[in-house]
């Protein structure tokens, strides 16, 4: 088994002498640095399972380094264990706790004692999924550490820190989005294409229920297989099990006429459990290098676009709800056909729209005959299915343009969009011979008698926008039906 690989970091070779020479002896193996920089270009190197830090040092003190190590960008490596050892007994508690540190121990304290407390922390950190190899993801920067140069050492500090505070301002704004197509994905774009001159962003979301949602953003039209050729390498590089719903805001597909992409970049984003939860995506329409800053600028967004992504779920699980609470309001729950409030707003539409293209619009009212009869002889169960079946009869034979509605118990209400009187009347009698073909048979194996329907035709007249006028017409023209004998079409 490898030996557990502790940084030691101290003023000088002698501060921790006793307790390095225990911690040898124990099973560790130490590599030791006077200088916290230095340790820094070493975890980033070759990582580490524990730092055990004297607290009170020149230039950057056990403190800050502890605090840097802790509040960085990648949760995976703050899990590290990290021991300051203080000079006497007087520990800050308030630099100790701002600190984060795991562990703060007095330098005169038993050896043995601080040993296996380190020991829990080590165990304590498998478990929560820490390995050496974390560690190397802080700092997320290419630029390396020198005990000569404190100057230069701040300096590529405080770069990285300010990178870090425009990312993490960029994504607190992404947080606040309530809008997947408006805001979210929109700013998400921009942003990347202001720093990394992209063509295309988007993020992809892998769904509990395994299926998988993405969005993407494009500055101009994108070539249809380009983007099929995308959505198929997202597919593959994140392990999904289909390929993603994806959307993309651009005004339109191309077909082949379109821009392609040249060069893309996917980033699998995981969960606490290494676990692929989706992607963040990025494409250009000329190839692309990343230089050094580009890849850290990603490696950066990367560790912190988590929260983000599980807005982007939300704002899609949102959507659907209200999707389908609008469609649960205007729909009768018993045929699913829509109601009469929504039937009176699409026609008021569909007036106003015909009226100024000068387009015909019609509507016919269908009536289930006797239809009390067959709920007082056969039941209220029976009465339901035949009025389901007529509704799904009905729904078959009709345009995907045109537009059904329950407007009563046994009444239903057909719009007939660019359709003239003529027209309709053909479509009625279709609809009233079909209907009549149906077979009903109940519990006992009895046969129901035929199931006919007496429907009434209205036209829009062209300066009245009324929608009540034309709904007035069809009843009245539903009526000369019932009064020629059912069973039949009138006007």
């Amino acid at each position: 088994m490898a030996k557990h690989k502790i940084i030691i970091i101290e003023e000088n070779n002698d501060s921790l002498l006793s307790l390095k020479k225990a911690l040898k002896n124990s099973g560790f193996a130490l590599t030791v640095f006077n200088n916290c920089f230095e340790a820094l270009s070493e975890m980033k190197a070759e990582g580490a399972d524990v730092i055990v830090c004297q607290a009170n040092l020149k230039e950057m003190t056990g403190f800050q380094l502890t605090t840097l190590l802790k509040t960085n960008f990648s949760w995976r490596s703050r899990l590290i264990p990290v021991v300051l050892i203080t000079d006497d007994d007087k520990i800050d508690n308030f630099s100790s706790r701002r600190s984060q540190a795991n562990l703060v121990v007095a330098q005169k304290k038993n050896n043995e004692k601080t040993i296996g407390q380190i020991k829990v922390l080590i165990e304590k950190s498998r478990k929560d999924g820490y390995t050496r190899e974390l560690i190397k993801e802080f700092p997320p920067t290419s630029a390396k550490f020198s005990s000569t140069s404190t100057v230069k050492n701040y300096n590529n500090l405080v770069n990285n820190l300010l990178s870090e505070r425009l990312i993490s301002s960029f994504v607190n704004d992404l947080l606040e989005a309530n809008n997947i197509h408006i805001q979210l994905i929109p700013k998400f774009f921009d942003f990347l294409n202001n720093y990394l001159s992209c063509d295309l962003a988007g993020l992809v979301s892998s769904q509990p229920a395994g299926y998988s949602l993405a969005a993407f953003k494009a500055n101009t039209p994108i070539n249809e297989n380009s983007f099929d050729e995308l959505v198929g390498k997202i597919t593959k590089t994140c392990n999904l099990p289909s390929k993603p719903q994806a959307e993309i805001l651009v005004s339109s597909f191309s077909g082949n006429k379109g821009s392609s992409l040249k060069s893309s970049k996917i980033i699998p984003l995981k969960s606490k459990n290494n676990d692929v939860i989706g992607a963040m995506v990025i494409g250009w329409f000329e190839k692309y290098n990343l230089d050094t800053h580009a890849k850290e600028f990603i490696e950066k967004l990367e560790h912190n676009i988590l929260p983000v992504l599980k807005v982007f779920s939300l704002l899609h699980e949102i959507s659907i709800y209200r999707e389908r609470e609008r469609y649960t309001s205007s729909t009768d729950p018993q045929t699913g056909l829509y109601n009469i409030e929504f039937l009176v707003g699409f026609l008021q539409q569909q007036l106003l729209f015909s009226h100024r293209q000068k387009l015909p619009v019609t509507l016919l009212m269908a009536d289930v005959d006797h239809f009390s009869r067959v709920k007082q002889d056969f039941g209220v169960e029976m009465a339901d299915i035949v009025l389901t079946a007529v509704a799904n009869r009905l729904l078959q034979s009709v345009r995907g343009s045109d537009l059904i509605a329950r407007y009563g118990e046994d009444l239903f209400a057909i719009v007939l969009p660019n359709t003239d009187l003529a027209g309709a009347k053909t479509l009625a009698e279709k609809l009233r011979m079909e209907i009549g073909q149906l077979t009903f048979t109940n519990e006992r194996n009895t046969q129901l008698p035929q199931i006919t329907v007496s429907i009434g035709a209205s036209k829009f007249i062209q300066n009245d926008l009324n929608p009540e006028t034309i709904i007035r017409d069809a009843k009245l023209a539903l009526k000369r039906a019932k009064d020629k004998g059912r069973n039949c079409v009138s006007e």
